[in-house]
């Protein structure tokens, strides 16, 4: 099962977004860990969101941390209500 988590700050500094991905194996021991930064850019905010959705369905953790809302990422947005990670309502 993955995991994701969602942090939003106010550093006006940083970049769009710094996203953890973390490999566990089938002890629950970490296996590797990247850490990567995404600019804001078009391409950035593509880039993360389809490295995000492809990170959940092969079940990487991820941790977000980023100053935009997660309505900032309108495909990574769908694509988490879809699965029924949260509701609208």
């Amino acid at each position: 099962m993955s995991f994701l988590t969602f942090y939003q700050h106010s550093d006006n500094s940083a970049p769009m977004a710094l996203v953890r991905y973390t490999i566990m194996g089938d002890d629950n021991k970490v296996i590797d860990v990247q850490e990567l930064k995404y600019e804001y850019t078009k391409a950035h905010l593509d880039e993360v969101q389809q490295e995000i959705t492809t990170a959940i369905e092969c079940d990487i953790e991820v941790l977000i941390a980023t100053r935009r809302n997660l309505e900032d990422f309108p495909e990574l947005n769908a694509y988490l209500e879809s699965l029924g990670y949260y509701s609208k309502n």
